[in-house]
């Protein structure tokens, strides 16, 4: 109970009874008998020889039963708040879970189709604002693609294929196509993996090089600006290609 009270109380308790006058002497500053009668540990009666009021207190057994079933009321009130909360701070959780799968979804997907690859690779190369990097020439399948020079400045695209790529006649049509549009186009050994990136805004890559025709569509600026790291690191090991006047290609015919 209120230490402020208490004091009171106890003084009361040994003393049994005060004239209502004389009690007031018990109380500090801005407390008063009132608050003492309210809260159950006293009560007024009137002193039958001279009609003036008397402060009695309460039987010690009452004020310990109302003292218990206040802190009870208080920690059922508690209780109630900590539950309302948990079950808040549950929602809140549910939904922030839903918003992330939801952000996740949007930053990082499968794609199976093969149709729908070649046509994600066809709007990337024509929203790309400034680079449209090309790394190897297999994408989501064992089929090659096709550079998409007709939708995207060439000067912007800059490609990296394998070196035995120019001796297969296909491929270094597709190739030499893109160097006669004004891409830029250098050469390596040996490729780990394939991939098209679209300014440092959109990746794609194959989930697994080969017959396997599903893909991953990167939107996250820190996915996409790692693998834009990897390729200019190939970029700078590379071999320059291209296309001699007498349109030979770099290798003597032997």
């Amino acid at each position: 109970m209120p230490e402020e009270l208490l004091a009171p109380y106890v003084a009361l308790l040994v003393r049994e009874r005060y004239l209502l006058a004389e009690a007031r002497h018990l109380f500090e500053e801005g407390h008063s008998v009132d608050r003492l009668i309210a809260e159950g540990m006293a009560y007024l009666q009137d002193d039958g020889a001279d009609g003036r009021s008397v402060l009695i207190p309460a039987s010690p057994d009452l004020v310990l039963q109302r003292a218990l079933a206040r802190h009870a009321e208080d920690l059922a009130a508690e209780h109630r708040r900590l539950l309302d909360g948990q079950e808040r701070l549950r929602e809140a959780h549910a939904a922030q879970e839903a918003a992330a799968d939801r952000s996740m979804d949007q930053l990082v997907q499968i794609v199976t189709d093969q149709n729908r690859i070649h046509e994600l690779e066809g709007t990337m190369a024509g929203s790309a604002q400034r680079d449209w990097l090309l790394l190897g020439d297999r994408l989501g399948g064992d089929r090659p693609t096709k550079p998409p020079t007709s939708r995207i400045d060439s000067g912007k695209c800059r490609a990296i294929y394998e070196m035995n790529r120019i001796e297969e006649p296909a491929a270094r049509e597709r190739i030499d196509a893109l160097v006669r549009a004004g891409g830029t186009v250098r050469l390596l050994p040996q490729l780990a993996v394939s991939m098209r990136l679209a300014d440092e805004a959109i990746a794609l890559l194959p989930l697994a090089e080969g017959e396997s025709a599903e893909a991953l569509l990167v939107q996250s600026s820190v996915i996409v600006g790692a693998l834009r790291e990897y390729f200019e690191l190939l970029w700078a090991n590379a071999t320059p290609y291209g296309i001699p006047e007498d349109g030979e290609g770099p290798l003597p015919p032997a």
